[in-house]
């Protein structure tokens, strides 16, 4: 009985061991995984300054479609005097 007592313990302590080790190699693998990188939080003054420039800033160029709008505008009001062609602003 005392042998097989030893036995039984024995046999639970190489199974013991035998989990240990394959929980280490699955912690490993896990740790060892590549992962995508968190993406970093922008700095409160880079996100303003990036915000601004992106929607408050003029824009040096003009979209293709924007840039016929505005010739066909100027276009149409070519029958006017051709060289009073600015924009007035209320007053005189």
């Amino acid at each position: 009985m005392a042998d097989d007592l030893l036995s039984a313990i024995e046999s639970v302590h190489i199974s013991s061991r035998e989990k240990k080790d394959l929980c280490e190699d699955s912690l490993k693998a896990f740790l060892l995984e590549p992962r995508p990188q968190k993406k970093l939080r922008p700095i409160p003054g880079k996100l303003k300054q990036q915000l601004e420039d992106e929607f408050l800033s003029p824009p040096t160029t003009f979209s293709a479609e924007w840039l016929n709008r505005l010739q066909q505008t100027f276009s149409n009001g070519a029958n006017a005097d051709p060289h009073n062609n600015t924009v007035h602003s209320g007053g005189s």
